[in-house]
């Protein structure tokens, strides 16, 4: 599942081979390095004149390989930095996805993995995967080097390295739990956290203020207590590499340094057996720092798979018998269909048929939770049926391309989705370059001239994050003219009368009934409709509505 993500977030594997040539180039400059400066240091040290090496020539190699591992490490920074960003953009493009066709998943998890698990999956696959694949490389060959400079130094480093597997399997696994552990609270911390932002002014009103600051704090405490445990956790591991690391160093060293005595070894093949047997290890160290830093990236692939597999499967391939003209109004078509409002909830509504026309419209009401919007968001394909089916224009419109879905529907969502910019930001999302004239009709249309008119900037006035400067009705307003602009053929409205006084209710259908009569439009509501006449389903009478 891993290899599968890494692949698929990276867009192929060459940037895994890119990152992994720059860290075998880099250990192997180091070894190179580390023969050179034996050579040195011997050329150094020989004054019984058996050496026939210029000192000052080995010295300007040495500065040499010193400055091609800087620049390889340099390289390698700059390709760790490409892989983490074309990984983290990935993975919130993939999650974001998911959540639009259906994936159920709390807005704290949702913010919670956008802010910080997608950049921990980025450091994962750039830094962590290709140090495990070097770290369990690299030191065999290094090791084979000791063994033809001097195979007793490469026997015993060989032994020492290998306890170190086994070290690090079992610290790992304790890691992975602990990585799962943590992210899971900060997910919970997150939602706590804009469950009470979103409650302040009623817990402020009833005097409950030190109840959530309580609640927010505990939660903060466990999250910052699993931090510290993986935190513990890393260095447990280190400390374990460093002792074996030190272990092996200092057996090599005195073994050498008797032999050296006895005249059994070379000076220049004891040091270089000395220098390269912390060589042998320095990739293991790297590749087990990797591993612990990127513990919460791999519980994050872990939740990104779980929450892909929960979206509905979306293909790109064309529909069939779609309307040759988007535009053009479309028939939907719901039979005898069962709709959850999860892929992995029971569903709400059973049994459910109707039709409605090319340019047909009809109004879907009934008391909350009854699926009003639940079917609304299993006509614009974001969630499959249970049982049953649902056709728009003959297709399933879970089947739809992103280009057919953008060209044939357009929804006005009972919260409107506005993002911080311009108005005109805000009416022109998604579409890129629209026409002046057409751009100033539909806000005729929908209302918002006074808005326009009367804000500082005009269309180029600021909305605030989330559109918190506009007041309800205004952006809804700003949804209604969107999906005018959008033109599509088949157009659904979830509670658009909930945020307007009954005079600009009426107002709004007088302005928007020419473009109503022209396309297929399906809305939900409780009492107040766009449709005054438009034919009604309650489905709180339904027989098959639990």
């Amino acid at each position: 599942m891993l290899k599968q993500w890494r692949t698929r977030l990276l867009h192929g594997d060459w940037r895994l081979w890119d990152l992994e040539f720059f860290q075998v180039l880099v250990a192997t400059i180091s070894v190179l390095t580390t023969l050179v400066a034996s050579v040195l240091v011997v050329a150094m040290t020989r004054t019984d004149g058996t050496v026939r090496v210029s000192v000052l020539f080995v010295a300007f190699v040495l500065a040499s390989l010193v400055a091609v591992r800087g620049a390889a490490r340099a390289g390698l920074s700059s390709a760790e930095r490409r892989a983490a960003a074309t990984a983290s953009l990935e993975a919130r493009r993939v999650f974001l996805d998911a959540v639009g066709h259906g994936a159920p998943v709390s807005a704290g998890s949702a913010s919670s993995f956008v802010g910080r698990s997608a950049d921990d999956i980025g450091a994962y696959v750039a830094r962590a995967v290709p140090a495990r694949t070097v770290g369990a490389v690299v030191p065999v060959l290094v090791l084979v080097v000791v063994g033809l400079i001097d195979p007793l130094s490469a026997l015993i480093a060989g032994c020492v390295l290998v306890v170190a597997p086994f070290a690090m399997v079992r610290i790992g696994r304790r890691s992975t739990r602990e990585a799962e552990v943590g992210i899971g609270r900060l997910r919970s911390l997150s939602t706590r956290a804009l469950e009470l932002l979103d409650g302040a002014v009623e817990l402020r009103a009833l005097g409950a203020m030190t109840q959530g600051r309580a609640e927010l704090a505990g939660a903060t405490n466990r999250a910052v207590e699993s931090t510290r445990r993986s935190l513990r956790i890393g260095l447990q591991s280190a400390t374990a590499l460093d002792v074996l690391a030190g272990t092996a160093i200092g057996l090599v060293a005195m073994v050498d340094g008797f032999r050296l005595l006895d005249g059994s070894v070379s000076l220049g093949h004891a040091l270089a057996a000395v220098l390269l047997t912390a060589e042998v290890f320095a990739p293991l160290r790297a590749a087990g720092a990797a591993f612990h830093a990127g513990a919460d990236g791999r519980a994050a692939i872990r939740v990104l798979d779980t929450v892909a597999g929960a979206a509905s499967d979306v293909s790109d391939s064309p529909g069939s018998l779609l309307p040759r003209v988007a535009a053009s109004p479309a028939a939907v078509s719901v039979r005898h269909a069962s709709i959850a409002p999860s892929a992995s909830a029971s569903p709400i509504i059973e049994d459910l048929s109707f039709f409605v026309g090319p340019g047909g419209s009809l109004v879907l009401a009934g008391p909350s939770g009854s699926g009003k919007t639940t079917v609304l968001r299993a006509i614009a394909g974001a969630l499959p049926t249970a049982r049953g089916a649902i056709l728009v224009g003959n297709s399933d419109p879970t089947r739809f391309s992103a280009r057919q879905r953008c060209a044939l529907l357009a929804a006005v969502d009972q919260r409107p989705c506005l993002v911080a910019g311009t108005l005109r930001d805000n009416l022109v999302l998604g579409l890129g370059a629209v026409d002046d004239e057409a751009l100033n009709g539909a806000i005729e249309r929908c209302g918002l001239m006074p808005l326009v008119e009367r804000a500082a900037g005009g269309l180029d006035a600021q909305v605030g994050e989330e559109g918190r400067l506009l007041s309800a009705g205004e952006r809804t307003r700003v949804a209604l003219c969107r999906a005018v602009l959008r033109d599509p053929g088949v157009l659904l409205l979830d509670e658009v009368g909930a945020h307007l006084d009954d005079a600009s209710l009426v107002a709004l259908r007088h302005s928007l009934s020419e473009f109503l009569t022209t396309r297929t439009v399906i809305e939900v509501a409780h009492d107040r409709t766009l449709q005054a006449d438009a034919p009604r389903i309650d489905l709180g009478l339904m027989a098959g509505t639990r």
